[in-house]
């Protein structure tokens, strides 16, 4: 069970306790959330940093990475000098090859129909991929140029540029064919990996001036800015968010983020461990960073907040998640339980890969990870955690987790009614842990828990008081909301 201390404060609303009792399979998040507000919050010491769930982990020298609007991923794995797509269905890829015909392709981009442009620094070209009817045909947009970046706007024009010569190409579709030009007021030197914003404002990691420019192109004309330069010693790859914030890599293990307000960047670390040489990025219509992993061999999709590991069939289990813990102090943590509803050996588990050792001091700063594979054993909706603990048992960080489990629906049978607990003033909400334990709020505001003893024997005990007011009113109201149709108030 998660009585999870490091719970945010600014999480004590009635946003927060209505997004945690949103499934009413895990209708106990609710009453842990609002004790987590309710009870005295202790010293955190660490605190959850992200997650990287793997797409592909089967690459060689993955360079590159482009998310469509229905989530499928395409690579360009330089290694094996393929440009490759991951079909998304059910939560689960499906690799296919888009083109053998590439060597060292560095960079990609799509456009709205799907059609897949390749920066390919080995034969010195772009190619086009043009999509039909679940194939694609090949067509050379230009040759005889050294390429690193490529990006495609929302009129199809592609831009890429010469790497020898600084250059900033723009290539205008007409007909079957397509016209250059070179885009004006351009300081690049060694350029990389680029892309486009919706605006068609196109962002370059320039390398070879240490740092990342946006190129406002209208018309014939061009201005050229700077979005950062201080993090930015060896950009390796841009993306750029809904919101206009762009994100870069930095070719050791980091990605920055400039966070744009006001017409300016302010620049803040992003991800500072669990990479290696990080190459080409791109967001995915919900907001997911996808990064290409150079030196691990495969892309990662990145969750800062609550970690979803898709869906699985009933049955089978997941690839390894790996979630990233940091130190805000230094300690030595005493224990790393993987949980479900509460409950540990269900469908989310550790791995044991990771890097969290119990017992073992970590200074300040130092980041540990614990490695985690969902393998449902039910269908629907499941939601989880990882929790670090202290020596005591206190919990001192939590990672948040969802899933999904895919398999036939469960068949129900009438049961046998029994009284659990009589005399309350009122229950106004009820929550079933994984371990059949049941909790009750009560009218008063004070939270009963009965433990399953055996069969139907219960012993209670009080494990909160939420008291009145913004909490208790929004946990009651939602949970009447969430487990509506169920017989489960008041005494029976």
């Amino acid at each position: 069970m998660i009585f999870s201390d490091a719970l945010p404060k600014s999480r004590c609303n009635k946003t927060w306790i209505a997004r945690m009792s949103g499934r009413s399979f895990f209708t106990s998040a609710a009453i842990l959330a609002a004790l987590a507000c309710s009870l005295p919050v202790h010293g955190q010491t660490a605190h959850f940093t992200a997650a990287l769930t793997p797409v592909d982990s089967s690459l060689s020298v993955p360079e590159a990475v482009a998310v469509d609007a229905s989530g499928n991923v395409y690579i360009a794995d330089a290694g094996h000098h393929l440009v490759v797509k991951e079909t998304l269905a059910n939560g689960m890829y499906t690799q296919s090859t888009i083109t053998t015909s590439a060597s060292d392709p560095q960079d990609i981009a799509l456009d709205a129909s799907g059609n897949v442009y390749i920066a390919d620094d080995g034969n010195q070209c772009v190619w086009k991929e043009t999509y039909s009817n679940g194939s694609y045909t090949e067509s050379t947009i230009v040759t005889g140029i050294v390429t690193l970046g490529v990006a495609v706007d929302s009129s199809n024009n592609v831009y890429l540029t010469n790497f020898t010569t600084g250059q900033l190409l723009e290539e205008t579709p007409s007909g079957n064919s397509y016209t250059q030009s070179v885009i004006p007021n351009t300081s690049l030197r060694h350029p990389d990996r680029m892309t486009a914003d919706a605006s068609g404002n196109i962002y370059i990691a320039d390398y070879g001036n240490s740092r990342v420019v946006k190129e406002a192109i209208s018309g014939g004309s061009n201005t050229e800015s700077l979005v950062a330069s201080t993090g930015a010693t060896y950009p390796g790859g841009v993306a750029v968010d809904s919101s206009g914030n762009v994100y870069i890599t930095e070719s050791t293990s980091s990605i920055y983020k400039e966070t744009l307000s006001g017409g300016t960047y302010t620049e803040s670390s992003y991800l500072t461990t669990g990479l290696d040489y990080p190459g080409g990025m791109a967001f995915d219509a919900n907001g997911y960073l996808y990064v290409a992993d150079i030196d691990h061999n495969r892309v990662v999709k990145v969750a800062t907040a609550l970690t979803n590991l898709g869906s699985v069939n009933v049955g089978s289990s997941s690839g390894t998640a790996n979630i990233i813990f940091t130190f805000d102090t230094g300690g030595a943590p005493g224990g790393k339980p993987v949980l479900t509803q509460g409950v540990t050996g269900l469908d989310f588990t550790d791995a044991g890969t990771g890097t969290c050792a119990t017992g073992t001091t970590y200074n300040a700063a130092a980041t540990c990870t614990v490695d985690v594979i969902f393998s449902p054993k039910v269908s629907g909706d499941l939601q989880g955690g990882v929790t670090l603990l202290n020596s005591s048992g206190a919990v001192i960080a939590t990672a948040y987790l969802e899933a999904n489990g895919l398999g036939p629906q469960l068949v129900t049978y009438p049961g046998t009614k029994s009284t659990i607990l009589s005399g309350l003033l009122s229950a106004d909400a009820e929550a079933v842990d994984g371990a059949d334990n049941l909790y009750v709020l009560e009218g008063s505001g004070v939270v009963l828990k009965e433990t399953l003893q055996s069969g139907t024997t219960y012993s209670q005990t009080t494990v909160g008081n939420v008291c009145t007011g913004v909490i208790y009113q929004c946990l009651a109201t939602t949970l009447r909301s969430t487990v509506s149709g169920i017989s489960m108030w008041g005494c029976t």
